[in-house]
């Protein structure tokens, strides 16, 4: 009833203070804080955490995009044949247009029609097939 509820080593610090000294001091004050259920709920826990604290970094809605383009697919009505998908990574939202054949002009304005104009300028934009996008339309040679 008397006694100040304190750590194990908080306690045998004060035991020693007052000067008393015995081999197994710490294992003692140990047993007698652990089964103590006065001392369990006045114990002070620490506030820091017990492994490396690892940041998650901030992804917002609407700031990455994977843009795509697939196809050839069975001719439309309009002679539309590809179609030029945009998918935002953090909410899974899809963009998709109709495309009569596939060239930089016509994903550049897709993206700027469906994704600049209504979301605003994404952060970051992965294109999956950047290489074979020239301003010639796709599968033709630059002397047609």
């Amino acid at each position: 009833m008397c006694s100040s509820h304190i750590g194990t080593r908080a306690l045998v610090g004060k035991a020693f203070r007052q000067g008393f000294y015995w081999p197994s001091a710490v294992a003692d004050a140990h047993e007698i804080v652990t089964t103590c259920p006065n001392c369990q709920k006045h114990i002070q826990y620490s506030k820091f955490p017990p492994e490396v604290v690892c940041l998650i970094p901030p992804i917002w809605p609407l700031s990455q995009w994977g843009i795509d383009i697939v196809g050839p697919l069975s001719t439309a009505p309009g002679n539309y044949r590809f179609a030029a998908m945009a998918a935002e990574y953090f909410t899974k939202w899809v963009e998709a247009k109709a495309l009569r054949d596939i060239s930089a002009g016509a994903l550049q304005k897709f993206f700027w029609q469906n994704i600049v104009c209504r979301f605003g300028v994404p952060r970051e934009i992965t294109l999956d097939m950047a290489n074979s996008l020239t301003q010639q339309p796709f599968g033709h040679s630059a002397s047609s």
